[in-house]
């Protein structure tokens, strides 16, 4: 079960036909489940570890241990 999902790219359809292009985050709905996105106004997407930070906070999910920054094919 997917609870919350950040897509930094792509184009997504909800299932009421609404078309959210770009940057989305796919959110949890019991009729649903993980098929609605939104475009979020809450993650900062200056790099790309700001956004692997933003998007770690809000799901309550601390990072331990050693951090490798920059992670290839996140953010832009």
């Amino acid at each position: 079960m997917c609870l919350a999902r950040w897509e930094s790219q792509g184009t997504h359809r909800n299932p009421n036909g609404e078309a959210i292009l770009g940057p989305h985050k796919h959110q949890w709905t019991e009729d649903d489940e993980d098929r609605c996105a939104y475009v979020p106004d809450d993650i900062d997407e200056s790099t790309r570890d700001t956004i692997l930070v933003t998007f770690l906070e809000e799901c309550g999910i601390d990072l331990e241990g050693e951090y490798e920054p920059q992670l290839p094919g996140i953010g832009q």
